[in-house]
């Protein structure tokens, strides 16, 4: 049986290479969450398969049953409106930017851009810390920022909607952040 969560088309970009590159460079770096199967995938691969055009796939470790997280539910996953987007569109091993919408009253959203890390610090400032924001990646975050830049939109997890054990929490909130913290060692 496929997981269509896990099987992403590129063939929308104006520039699929670009978009094919940006999305490679996250692998195992920012989880991936399938709403189908309310599953958190922290080690996996992405692969560009020829026979399946323009599309990515990515293909949990089978090896590595523990870093699969089950029983996620939907409704514990939330869109931020957060983006990283490259700070050079032309190079993706370029260092990362964190686009966070300013707050305005006319209906076009503004974003205001900050290093990665930057960004990341803001928002746990504003958090408590037993409660770090959790990204996480779904079908459908890779876009476009203009048609140059491919983006990721950042999805989230709340904790408090988790119907897992305490373990079982701490265990995902370890991963993710282990894995989030990997970015941040990009040039």
């Amino acid at each position: 049986m496929t997981n269509n969560d896990l099987v992403w088309d590129i063939n929308q970009f104006n520039k699929k290479n670009r978009a094919s590159r940006f999305i490679m460079s996250f692998e195992n770096k920012i989880c991936v969450y399938s709403h189908s199967v309310e599953q958190l995938y922290s080690n996996y691969s992405i692969f560009m398969p020829q026979q399946a055009e323009r599309k990515a796939v990515i293909l949990p470790n089978p090896s590595a049953y523990h870093d699969t997280f089950q029983l996620i539910s939907n409704d514990a996953i939330y869109p931020t409106g957060l983006y990283i987007v490259a700070a050079n569109p032309k190079n993706m091993n370029s260092k990362l930017n964190l686009a966070i919408p300013k707050k305005s009253n006319n209906h076009k959203k503004r974003y205001k851009l900050f290093s990665l890390d930057e960004g990341l610090d803001l928002i746990n400032n504003k958090r408590p810390d037993d409660k770090p924001f959790l990204p996480v990646l779904i079908k459908g975050d890779l876009r476009e920022l203009n048609s140059d830049t491919p983006c990721l939109h950042l999805h989230a997890i709340n904790i408090d909607k988790l119907v897992i054990s305490h373990h079982q929490s701490e265990d995902i909130k370890r991963v993710v952040l282990n894995n989030l913290s990997q970015l941040s060692m990009r040039v």
